[in-house]
C-alpha cells in the first residue's frame, strides 16, 4: 500500500461517518435496554400485588340459620316416655255467682250534717279623709311713702305709690287726709308719716320713705 497515494482528507470523513453510525447504533441499543428494564418493572410489581393479595372472601349463605334444623337428630325422650301419648286439657268451669237476694234491705243512709259557711268578714272601714290643706290667698297693695307737699290751703299733701295684688298694676297717687284707696281709708296724713285704715279699721303706719303691705280684708 502507497502511502503517499492515501487522501487524508477521505480518511478523516471516513472516519466521521463510521463515527455517527457507531454512536447511532449505541444510542438505540440504550434505549431497547430502558424500555425492557421499564417492562421488567411494571409486569414484577403487577404479581408482587396479585401475590399478596388476600384470599377471596366468604360467600354469603342465603339460607337462615334454623333452615337446616330438621336435618338435626330428634331429642331424647324421658325415660318411660311414650312417643304417641298425648294428653287432652279442657277448660276450667268458673263458679257460678250466689242468686241476688231481693227481701235484703240496702243499709241506711248515713245523713251528713250540712256545715253552713262561716259568715263573710266585715267590710273594712273607710280610711279618714285626707285633710287638704288650703291656702287662702287675701289680695293686699303696697303702699310707698316717697314724699309730701302742701296744697294752695296749706293742707299736708301725701306722694305715695300703690301696688295692687289683683291687678299687678302699680300707680303713683297724691292722697289727703280722709281720702279712700278703694278699701282703704286715710286716717292721718303729715310729713313723717301716713295712717292707713282696713275694713276692720285696724291702723297700719307707713313711714317716710318706707314701704307697708296693707291686707284687704
Amino acid at each position: 500500500m502507497n502511502l503517499n497515494n492515501i487522501d487524508v482528507g477521505q480518511i478523516k470523513e471516513k472516519l466521521q461517518k463510521d463515527w455517527e453510525k457507531t454512536f447511532f447504533w449505541l444510542s438505540l441499543l440504550m434505549l431497547l435496554m430502558a424500555l425492557a428494564f421499564l417492562l421488567f418493572n411494571l409486569f414484577g410489581t403487577r404479581e408482587e400485588k396479585f401475590s399478596l393479595s388476600t384470599s377471596a372472601p366468604k360467600p354469603h349463605t342465603l339460607l337462615n340459620e334454623n333452615a337446616l334444623v330438621f336435618l338435626d337428630d330428634p331429642p331424647v325422650l324421658a325415660k318411660g316416655g311414650n312417643p304417641f301419648y298425648f294428653q287432652k286439657l279442657f277448660a276450667t268451669k268458673q263458679p257460678k255467682k250466689p242468686p241476688e237476694n231481693k227481701n235484703v234491705k240496702p243499709p241506711p243512709e248515713k245523713k251528713v250534717a250540712v256545715v253552713p259557711p262561716p259568715p263573710p268578714p266585715p267590710p273594712a272601714a273607710p280610711p279618714p279623709p285626707v285633710k287638704v290643706m288650703t291656702m287662702r290667698y287675701r289680695d293686699f297693695k303696697t303702699i310707698e311713702y316717697r314724699g309730701s307737699t302742701k296744697s294752695a290751703s296749706g293742707e299736708t299733701l301725701a306722694l305715695i305709690s300703690v301696688f295692687d295684688s289683683k291687678t299687678k298694676e302699680t300707680k303713683d297717687l297724691t292722697i289727703a287726709q280722709g281720702d279712700t284707696i278703694d278699701d282703704l281709708a286715710v286716717a292721718v296724713v303729715t310729713s313723717d308719716m301716713i295712717v292707713i285704715l282696713d275694713k276692720k279699721n285696724q291702723e297700719q303706719s307707713i313711714m317716710l320713705q318706707t314701704s307697708e303691705k296693707v291686707v284687704e280684708e
